[in-house]
């Protein structure tokens, strides 16, 4: 469980990365998420770091978004074919 330094750390995080890092179109809350998993990792040590981690947490998400979508449509015409 995170103590009140990381989570001086996530806010202060994400005001930065919403400000500088991000453009308008990111699901903030699947953003929240990932640095939130972030977060509970040992390995990282600086704010950067941190960043790039939950950066690819969250874009690995957003991927398999996609990739449960066209999972989705092939089951979908493979049941028509049928």
């Amino acid at each position: 469980m995170p103590n009140n330094s990381y989570q001086g750390l996530f806010g202060f995080l994400c005001f930065n990365l919403n400000n500088r890092y991000m453009d308008n179109n990111i699901d903030q809350n699947l953003y929240a998420e990932s640095m939130k998993k972030a977060l509970r990792v040992d390995f990282l040590t600086n704010s950067e770091e941190l960043r790039f981690y939950a950066t690819s947490i969250y874009n690995a998400s957003i991927w398999s978004r996609g990739v449960d979508k066209r999972n989705k449509a092939i089951l979908k015409r493979n049941r028509f074919l049928k």
